[in-house]
């Protein structure tokens, strides 16, 4: 009887987490499409690409207001946390259906910050969620976060191949012809994804058991899966959370840049000079490097601690933005292999922080949202650096996703050591 009713228990925890699959499906769908799109949405309004890329900003400000939001709504009404993600994703759905519907820059940028509102809510307390989950399982949580960021991956996978197959080819000598392009398409087939997942989400909110279910150990007591080993008060600890504010700060910076900017980079420089569709494709490198990782991430973890695993993620980035510096611009064969490894080494460092953080101190909707927010600043200020200097000369996106790849190694680096000392204390 027992034994059943931990595997309904497990069935029924299953099945929430799929749910957030599904929805990190659609916010990696939307997060990823933007790239490969944004000389058609140039196009369309008929402005240069420094003014387009106001959106991203736009998109990344939203985003910091809707995990703000997000963090503080859902500690007071965590039981209801699905009802509002179901919410979430509806407004996710109608942002994608409107945004090619937009004429003008203004309307496209307040569009593009309701959607990055409803990506930065799921994004800030999605891994918290599931976290919560499966706490107080016989399993860890580890590979179900996993599964989470895979999810976002495969969605940021498949949109440059849905994109690719609606995007037009213009080039200077047709600036002045009216736009007649098919970007509306792809938007249109993720609205419909999200719609699909706010539907998915809606039952779980009638589950008997809410999404911070009742502890199940060997002994039939509520205990949390593990102590602590710091506090809140320590100054180490606030230390090492400020440190990795700040990583996140540049690491998601670096990893939105890349994946909306590769594919501009492949266009502009005249050393590659690649169609739109053909940026597009290496961009599909980098977030199959993204996919493939965070799906065998799922079974490496339980094998491999956190620390093993961000080891190699480190080691894969820095690799990967030296060979960017050195043979970039050399063949389109060379940038999508760059993308790959670079992808590869992304992929799995946000979900790795935070299990890794895990096994220290309980991580709060509120931190979730704190991290998530540091993240979504990050968003903003490096698309819009990489959308003015990309313009001027393309070999500076290549110094800047190196640079910004040695500040994420050293920010790591400093919260590691603090968090050894404290352990120590």
């Amino acid at each position: 009887m027992i034994h059943f009713i931990d595997l309904a228990m497990s069935t029924r925890r299953a099945l929430k987490t799929l749910s957030l699959c599904v929805s990190y499906l659609t916010m990696g769908c939307l997060d990823a499409v933007r790239g490969p799109t944004l000389l058609d949405l140039k196009d369309k309004l008929n402005v240069n690409l420094e003014e387009i890329t106001w959106i991203l900003p736009a998109f990344s400000i939203g985003s910091i207001l809707g995990g703000l939001i997000a963090g503080i709504v859902l500690e007071k009404f965590e039981s209801k946390s699905f009802l509002i993600i179901s919410g979430n994703q509806f407004v996710m759905a109608i942002t994608a259906g409107a945004l090619t519907l937009c004429t003008s820059l203004w309307s496209m940028c307040i569009v593009s910050g309701m959607q990055g509102a409803t990506l930065g809510a799921l994004d800030a307390v999605g891994t918290v969620l599931c976290l919560n989950i499966w706490s107080g399982s016989q399993y860890k949580s580890d590979p179900f976060v996993h599964s989470l960021h895979f999810s976002f991956a495969l969605g940021a996978l498949l949109s440059p191949l849905i994109a690719a197959q609606f995007l037009s080819e213009r080039f200077a000598d047709s600036a002045l012809q009216p736009y007649n392009g098919k970007v509306h398409i792809p938007y249109l087939i993720m609205s419909g994804l999200c719609l699909i997942s706010a539907l998915i989400n809606v039952p779980f909110h009638f589950d008997t058991q809410n999404s911070h279910p009742e502890k199940e150990t060997t002994n039939g007591k509520n205990e949390p899966t593990s102590s602590p080993t710091f506090g809140y008060g320590n100054w180490r600890s606030f230390s090492m959370l400020t440190s990795l504010c700040l990583f996140f700060f540049v690491y998601v910076g670096l990893e939105v840049g890349y994946g909306s900017f590769v594919s501009t980079f492949g266009v502009l420089s005249l050393s590659l000079s690649l169609s739109r569709s053909q940026s597009a494709l290496v961009s599909t490198f980098f977030w199959s490097g993204i996919a493939l990782m965070r799906l065998l991430a799922c079974f490496i973890t339980l094998r491999i601690p956190p620390m093993g695993l961000m080891g190699m993620n480190l080691i894969l980035t820095v690799t990967a933005s030296g060979m960017l510096v050195i043979w970039g611009q050399t063949s389109a064969q060379w940038l999508a292999c760059i993308s790959a490894i670079l992808g590869l080494g992304l992929a799995t460092v946000f979900a790795t922080t935070f299990t890794w953080l895990g096994k220290m101190m309980v991580i709060t909707n509120r931190m979730g949202a704190m991290f998530s927010i540091a993240g979504s600043i990050g968003a903003d200020i490096f698309p819009l650096i990489f959308g003015q200097i990309i313009g001027l000369d393309p070999s500076y996106f290549q110094f800047l996703i190196f640079g910004s790849v040695m500040a994420c190694l050293l920010l790591f680096a400093l919260a590691y050591q603090l968090a050894r000392k404290s352990i120590k204390e």
